[in-house]
């Protein structure tokens, strides 16, 4: 009987371990070798469909041959997976005259799943390919289909709910979320075309509350028998200038044409009403001190919420030392649990706010309605913050703020000094920014040791199979404990994956005395003036510069008077300036150490 039991164990588990490999085999998605280009002297083949996981990153692989006597550059256009326009597939490739090289087309994980997409079964795109020479070839190619085993019982779903704002000639326009973000507000729309017509949507007149705002809005043409969710947008400086501080209504002007013609198909003044939303109950906050250590003093008061369901709470966070501070987000709670759709600064660590000596900065809390709900929360009665305080270039603690509400007992002013000794966890986060041109990889290293600390940094990036195709070294030539900076890799080749070496070595020279001053007046511009305060040369200085829009890495900047690193003569100065960079925040990374 035992054998019999055992016997009939051992085919279970096989059964299983069948079932498994099978499941395991239909979840793999592939696509068929394919040539998707074949002509004026270039070919694109598709060859390959894969999932990087170090860059969280679908990608399909190509292979691209150049017989032409002309160095050439591909890249993507009128791109959509599922079909749902997608701009953000990545490709930009320049290959030489008469060779054959690899590249990839990228998609980013969370990008799609902004638009609704968990799996790829369908891809339709453009290859725009522009040749270096008078008589090189310039020309786009008819979009192509590229289909994955997944297609065929792939079945997308598409989030068309909400208002209908209008109906009519195959183009239909539904109203969606209002996103609002500490410097951008913005009305969500979806767009379905079934009118047989590529359509080109261009906005003016935009209004708010029926104030005019000054803008015009060209939006991504959208193909036949597609699907698109865009986003008119708002800067929160210009609802500010206008007196705007409640959305009741978005109102536009929005021209559909065709976008092969120009031939104007509808024209239509487009209104989306806000409706009060004004659900949440709060207990009354009294307006008094909420913290106050020797950095910082936070102040708290006003608290409402607005007509879109936003919960609004005024903050005055002074700076009590006598050195330049800066604040970071942390984590929120309400009524103890913790809340992750707050809008601006407050939840987002990236986001970061300098505060000089005795100055006070005046900020708001926003806490979408969305966001308590999910939590059950109907009626606020507690709030804590939490926010990271760097002084200097060193993040020295963290900053819990309860927010005194009147029936609560006390006010409770702990710090957190999230101190480490664990050698080897040097990563605190990992940035990923592609552009038309390169891969850049951006790691924030935190100094977990109690020595300050040289660091040395060789990353690896490598192809879809994992052969390295390009490796870069970066360094920083000190850290102090718990203190915090960046190191930075680039490369132009379509890499897939990285591997990330550090070796650290305790810092023996002398850290130069610098400081900085920063303009940021003028938009998309930042002046900084950087200065050696010493009797020595500053050698080897570094100025890194890390900018962030809507709460969101998106570029960097390294580099004084043209040059990456380089040395200051005693109580000298000079500049940088980095243009043509959107952002709505920066960091600021500094080091020198005496020659």
């Amino acid at each position: 009987m035992k054998k019999k039991i055992l016997i009939f164990n051992i085919i279970f588990i096989l059964f299983l371990l069948i079932g498994i490999t099978a499941n395991s085999a239909e979840q793999q998605i592939t696509i068929d070798e394919q040539v998707l280009v074949d002509e004026n002297g270039i070919k694109i083949k598709a060859t390959k469909y894969g999932e990087s996981f170090d860059l969280d990153s679908p990608y399909i692989a190509l292979e691209l041959i150049n017989n032409t006597d002309y160095d050439l550059t591909i890249s993507l256009n009128r791109t959509s997976v599922n079909g749902i326009m997608f701009q953000d597939a990545s490709l930009y490739k320049t290959i030489a005259a008469q060779t054959t090289d690899k590249a990839t087309i990228n998609f980013m994980s969370f990008l799609l799943e902004d638009v609704g997409i968990t799996t790829i079964g369908e891809v339709e795109t453009s290859f725009k390919i522009i040749g270096e020479g008078k008589d090189a070839p310039n020309f786009e190619t008819d979009i192509v289909k590229i289909r994955t085993s997944a297609y065929t019982n792939l079945v997308q779903s598409y989030d068309d709910s909400g208002e209908i704002i209008f109906d009519e000639n195959g183009i239909r326009l539904i109203k969606k979320d209002l996103s609002i973000t500490e410097f951008v507000t913005g009305q969500d729309f979806y767009i379905d075309n079934t009118s047989g017509k590529r359509i080109q949507i261009i906005a003016t007149e935009n209004k708010v509350n029926d104030t005019l705002i000054d803008s015009t809005i060209t939006f991504p043409a959208i193909e036949v028998d597609k699907k698109a969710n865009y986003t008119l947008s708002f800067m929160k400086d210009d609802l500010d200038k206008t007196g705007v501080d409640k959305i009741e209504s978005i109102s536009s002007h929005f021209a559909f044409y065709d976008a092969d013609t120009q031939e104007m198909l509808i024209e239509k003044v487009v209104t989306f009403k806000q409706e009060s939303q004004g659900m949440i109950t709060a207990l009354n906050l009294k307006d008094e001190l909420a913290y106050s250590d020797e950095y910082i003093q936070v102040k708290a008061s006003n608290m409402q919420i607005d007509n879109l369901g936003i919960t609004t709470l005024d903050l005055a966070i002074k700076n009590m030392c006598n050195e330049t501070i800066t604040y970071s987000g942390g984590k929120i709670q309400v009524n103890g649990k913790e809340i992750s759709g707050s809008v601006g600064a407050f939840g987002n660590p990236d986001f970061l706010v300098e505060i000089k000596s005795d100055e006070e900065h005046l900020t708001v809390l926003r806490i979408k309605r969305d966001s308590l709900a999910e939590q059950g929360i109907t009626e606020i009665s507690s709030i804590a913050l939490e926010l990271g305080i760097f002084v200097g270039y060193s993040k020295t603690y963290d900053a819990i703020i309860n927010i005194p509400f009147d029936d609560a007992s006390s006010v409770s002013t702990s710090v957190a000094t999230n101190l480490s000794n664990v050698a080897d966890e040097y990563i605190a986060n990992t940035y990923i920014i592609r552009n038309t041109s390169k891969l850049s990889v951006l790691y924030e290293l935190k100094n977990i040791n109690d020595e300050t600390i040289s660091l040395r940094g060789t990353l690896n990036f490598k192809d879809a199979d994992g052969n390295v195709i390009d490796t870069k070294e970066d360094f920083i030539d000190y850290m102090s404990p718990n203190c915090y900076n960046f190191m930075i890799f680039s490369t132009t080749e379509s890499a897939e994956k990285v591997s990330l070496s550090l070796t650290p070595s305790i810092f023996t020279d002398k850290i130069a005395s610098l400081s900085y001053d920063v303009d940021d007046s003028l938009e998309n511009i930042l002046k900084v003036k950087v200065t050696n305060n010493s009797d020595n040369i500053s050698s080897n200085t570094v100025l890194t510069v890390i900018f962030a829009k809507n709460g969101k890495i998106n570029g960097y900047s390294r580099g004084l008077s043209g040059k990456k690193i380089i040395d200051i003569n005693p109580h000298d100065s000079l500049e940088s300036t980095i243009s043509d960079m959107p952002y709505d925040d920066y960091r600021i990374y500094l080091t020198g150490v005496v020659k």
